[in-house]
């Protein structure tokens, strides 16, 4: 058998180094964009709802601000922008916003955004009801609140009702607290984060303390994470968040951040970056 011409070796080798280039440029090529990717970013733009005190108009507010203590290492200004929570999902799907604040992890979602590992705070679902109720001790009490419950409509709390439960959507948190207040319901669900600043409004504007006639309880509690675009750009500040997230848990500095905010160690529990999971209990106003 005639040994191979030289011209066939060399056309052999050259097709070789091609395959091994193409194959490197296939697998480490997303990670080499996403990295080149971080070195321009200065600025980026994050569509959040607009929820009093958590999210306000002129960028105040605790996601906004604790957005800007995780970034603002890296030489990155947050634009912020409020839209409708399923507006914000959609701008983030259509890349038109690099970041939306914040959303339920589902295996859907997971199927057309990117979340980070970390959680970005910890959302607590809380019932309302009147001090002096009637009811059959605290809602707690039993597995599933029963009894006539209002909820802000479009949201599902189902998993904490009772079917023989009468519910009444409304549309707003004020509205709820009130119905249970002059006794039209006899539970409001909602998160407590809402429900709390509302009582707040609420004592300002009423001239009463709310307090002394509800009492509220946190009946569960959920991770929210913030949610990326599916691409290489949203990949990196995912990473960067996680990597910065780290950095704050372990020097303290994120703790310091939650609890120097009204009742803001309530969205600190991240039990992924610490050895500690115990819930925090509300103990009353």
């Amino acid at each position: 058998m005639p040994s191979p011409k030289p011209i066939d070796m060399l056309s052999t080798l050259r097709l070789n180094l091609r395959i091994i280039l193409f194959s490197y440029i296939a697998v480490y090529a997303p990670y080499s964009q996403a990295e080149s990717t971080t070195d321009n970013i200065t600025q980026i733009s994050v569509s959040c709802d607009n929820w009093p005190n958590t999210c306000n108009k002129d960028g105040s507010g605790l996601y906004f601000e604790l957005l800007h203590t995780i970034y603002q290492p890296e030489g990155i200004r947050i634009k912020h922008r409020i839209d409708p929570f399923m507006r914000g999902l959609k701008l983030a799907e259509e890349h038109r916003v690099d970041a939306m604040a914040a959303a339920y992890k589902t295996p859907e979602r997971e199927q057309r955004f990117i979340f980070p590992q970390t959680r970005f705070i910890t959302a607590y679902t809380s019932v309302l009801y009147k001090r002096d109720s009637k009811q059959d001790g605290s809602p707690l009490s039993s597995n599933k609140i029963k009894g006539r419950i209002s909820i802000v409509r479009g949201y599902n709390y189902s998993s904490h009702i009772d079917e023989t439960a009468n519910i009444e959507e409304i549309g707003s948190v004020q509205q709820g607290i009130k119905m249970v207040m002059s006794g039209r319901s006899d539970y409001f669900i909602n998160a407590f984060y809402d429900s709390y600043s509302a009582m707040q409004q609420l004592a300002k504007t009423e001239n009463e303390r709310i307090t002394d006639k509800v009492h509220i309880e946190i009946i569960d509690a959920k991770p929210i994470y913030l949610v990326f675009p599916k691409s290489p750009r949203g990949q990196a500040l995912a990473d960067m968040y996680d990597k910065n997230m780290q950095q704050l848990f372990n020097s303290g500095a994120l703790k310091a951040f939650f609890d120097n905010r009204p009742r803001g160690n309530y969205y600190y529990y991240f039990p992924e970056l610490g050895d500690d999971h115990a819930l925090p209990q509300f103990k009353g106003f």
